[in-house]
């Protein structure tokens, strides 16, 4: 199958020796050696058998950095599947690589655990499994790439076929896509004219192809005379430039530390008062609200973290969060007046600051990156109360 995506993270390497098989000690040159040369997918002639190795090693390559690459979201082991020639000689070559990486990542971890389910389940993977792991025993290894995304360009970006890999420019793709492979903001700006651009041309090359005909256009109320109804991607741009305007709110130094924004915002929200303003006490429960912090913090953690840090910024990320769960429906509504002296049980002023101006920054709520998360993050909610 095509695939798009894996055009723009990973540059397929075109020799097998670019892999480091002839390094000495090297964990490639084992896999190679005594991996590949044992897996019987892969001796399916003796003809070709570098031809499959290189297919092999890209293919792992691939994974891992598509793996690497997911900043909140765990992709079913069938995905890789689909996308790799040989998965049974694959994945665990996978495993191999990310058992070998350092740190504490969750969705590594996962993924992990996915593929050794698999292996339990499939008696060919369960082999090779078994095979990778006893010749690399007791040995010590370096990794011989870190998986990095590949370098973004503009001649790279106009190769991708954005109607496909957008699943026909759908909004929440678009932003799903920039968020996890732009590395600056550069390459933020850069992708989103990409896609703007692609937007434009579908639309004009799809229009221009209708061949002639009349219909009964149900939303507009008139015949129209096109045998197809001719397609409108000008929403689609309309929100690239939306996206465009917050790049600076995604790239921010990563260097802060999100457990004092992370612990305070816990703590206000964790008070008497949001049981006397929620609109669903039994639903949006202590246990919940931290749940959505943590999960809020995994998302723009480094964002909210970033404004913390900044002189006096504090109150307005707190206010800030009371704002825009009052306006995704979790607190009722209120005014943000209100919502301050229940806060802080009617003082007239917080930190030199009077009841007005900490209403106002409520009122930010809704102006900021997360707010749309925010309001997808609580609408299963909204909906069932509405069921």
């Amino acid at each position: 199958m095509n695939d798009y995506y894996r055009e723009l993270i990973y540059e397929d390497k075109v020799s097998i020796k670019d892999f480091g098989i002839d390094e000495k000690g090297s964990l490639n040159k084992l896999i190679y050696d005594k991996y590949m040369s044992f897996a019987p997918e892969m001796q399916i002639t003796k003809s070709g058998f570098n031809s499959r190795a290189l297919k092999a090693f890209n293919d792992a390559y691939y994974v891992c950095t598509t793996i690497l690459s997911q900043t909140n979201t765990i992709l079913p082991l069938s995905y890789y599947i689909e996308r790799v020639q040989y998965p049974s000689v694959v994945l665990p070559i996978v495993y191999k690589y990310l058992s070998l990486l350092n740190g504490d990542n969750d969705i590594v971890e996962r993924i992990m655990d996915l593929i050794q389910s698999a292996v339990q389940n499939e008696s060919t993977w369960k082999g090779n499994f078994n095979h990778i792991e006893e010749i690399t025993k007791r040995k010590k290894f370096k990794l011989q790439s870190t998986f990095a995304l590949r370098e973004l360009t503009p001649e790279l970006l106009t190769k991708i076929r954005w109607w496909s890999i957008t699943k026909h420019f759908k909004k929440d793709v678009i932003k799903i896509l920039v968020r996890n492979l732009c590395k600056n903001e550069s390459d933020y700006h850069m992708m989103i004219k990409a896609i703007k651009d692609a937007a434009s041309e579908y639309e004009w090359n799809y229009n221009s192809t209708l061949s002639g005909g009349d219909y009964f256009d149900d939303e507009t109320g008139e015949w129209s005379y096109y045998e197809d109804k001719p397609i409108d991607l000008s929403d689609v741009r309309r929100y690239c430039d939306e996206l465009d305007k917050k790049a600076g709110q995604f790239f921010v130094r990563h260097d802060v530390n999100t457990l004092a924004p992370s612990s305070h915002l816990k703590r206000l929200l964790n008070q008497d008062w949001f049981d006397t303003v929620s609109n669903n006490v039994a639903l949006y429960t202590i246990e919940w609200r931290n749940q959505m912090v943590d999960d809020l913090m995994s998302e723009y953690g480094q964002y909210i973290a970033s404004e913390w840090e900044r002189p006096k910024k504090s109150l307005i990320v707190k206010m800030a969060l009371v704002g825009s769960l009052r306006d995704a429906g979790v607190l009722n509504k209120k005014s943000y007046h209100y919502f301050v002296e229940s806060i802080f049980h009617g003082r007239n002023s917080i930190e030199g600051k009077p009841i007005e101006t900490l209403a106002k920054y409520m009122g930010y709520g809704k102006k900021e990156c997360y707010f749309e998360w925010l309001e997808d993050y609580v609408s299963p909610n909204n909906h069932e109360e509405s069921d």
